[in-house]
């Protein structure tokens, strides 16, 4: 399954739609159909459970929270099977730069409402969510080898670099969860959409919805750039909610997570397009960390 056959078979079952290719994820082919959104699984097994998933997470999200949430539809075809829902109006705005530049006013709505969402969706009861949404589970953190993370970071790190990256990985790792939330745990732009005012108005890609430490929302706004944002978010979710979300814990998880990418980048086939732009990413992190 590539771009080009996809693109050839809707255009063949949507004959005069506007059809536009969106981009690609981890684990998914998106497009733009007129009004509604496509996206096919790389892995056709892997893809169509997680949409499943997602599927059940959003249904039980849409009436708990104030922001908009997409009905997942699942269409199983003979020749393709994908998730589809229709697009949720607004503009996303993942680029470091475009929030750097936003008028101070809607750089405040985008700040505040990123924390409303993420407060909104840490109440919602666990235990009801769990009776609603089959396999929801609490986050388990991947057993990366040593070896895996040395082939994957040669060439960018020494070796004790790359022993102490480790090193912190299984100490980070081994903590004891706590202040455990509903967690989106993808959330940033370009998995959401704002208003011309800066106020976010809706959330998807709800395929990583699991159950979660707080610190576990925010590591997605640690990045070159977004330093400011992240500080900023954390006040206006302190400000809503009551509760300082941990920073060293949060840059712990950047750790972990990073560490797991770097697995997922070398081990699996299909992320092989987006290795080189996500490895970027992924020294950068470790670069800020260490």
């Amino acid at each position: 399954m590539n771009k080009e056959t996809i693109e050839i078979f809707l255009a063949r079952e949507f004959p005069n739609y506007n059809i536009e290719f969106i981009g690609q994820g981890w684990w998914s082919l998106a497009f733009r159909v007129e009004n509604s959104i496509f996206r096919f699984p790389k892995d056709v097994r892997m893809g169509i459970e997680i949409y499943e998933f997602e599927q059940y997470a959003t249904d039980f999200i849409r009436d708990k929270i104030s922001f908009q949430v997409p009905a997942i539809e699942i269409v199983k075809g003979t020749e393709y099977t994908y998730g589809k829902h229709k697009r949720i109006a607004g503009d996303t705005w993942y680029d470091s730069d475009f929030v750097k530049g936003l008028p101070s006013g809607t750089y405040n709505n985008l700040v505040k409402s990123c924390a409303k969402f993420m407060h909104e969706l840490h109440q919602i009861n666990i235990a009801e969510a769990q009776e609603h949404i089959p396999k929801l589970g609490q986050v388990k953190f991947l057993e990366v080898p040593f070896d895996a993370l040395n082939k994957g970071l040669q060439g960018h790190f020494s070796a004790d670099e790359i022993k102490t990256i480790y090193a912190k990985y299984e100490r980070f790792k081994s903590r004891e969860a706590k202040d455990l939330v509903l967690l989106h745990r993808d959330f940033q732009g370009s998995n959401s959409v704002m208003d011309k005012d800066g106020n976010i108005v809706g959330v998807f890609d709800w395929a990583n919805f699991h159950i979660g430490e707080r610190a576990n929302e925010f590591y997605k706004f640690f990045k070159p750039g977004l330093e400011k944002f992240l500080d900023d978010l954390i006040d206006a979710y302190e400000s809503i909610s009551g509760i300082r979300a941990d920073i060293e814990r949060i840059k712990e998880i950047i750790f972990i997570n990073t560490v797991c990418d770097v697995f997922w980048l070398n081990d699996y086939e299909s992320l092989a397009p987006l290795k080189d732009k996500e490895m970027a990413k992924v020294i950068g992190r470790f670069k800020m960390l260490l």
